[in-house]
């Protein structure tokens, strides 16, 4: 059986679970592990928010974001440098 890839507003027609797909995909990319980031749909956007390690998390966050909804995505990720370890 196959499963799409990618989703849209016919798959996800409410605004609740097109938040929850694309958190939960953030959430589990290699990658994203560091990043602290929330997921807001509005009617014509979505708002990612939060912060990440480095501007090429964030970009990867925004990608994928941009991958999974017909909206566009919008970024309001702060980049904060990972405390060194003691």
């Amino acid at each position: 059986m196959l499963f799409p890839v990618l989703s849209n507003t016919i798959l996800t027609p409410d605004f609740g679970s097109t938040e929850a797909t694309i958190a939960c995909v953030l959430a589990y990319t290699y990658g994203l592990e560091e990043c602290r980031i929330d997921v807001s749909v509005r009617d014509d956007h979505i708002l990612l928010s939060g912060t990440a390690p480095s501007s090429e998390m964030a970009d990867m966050a925004i990608g994928i974001a941009a991958d999974l909804s017909p909206r566009r995505v919008l970024s309001d990720i702060e980049i904060i440098a990972p405390k060194a370890a003691c």
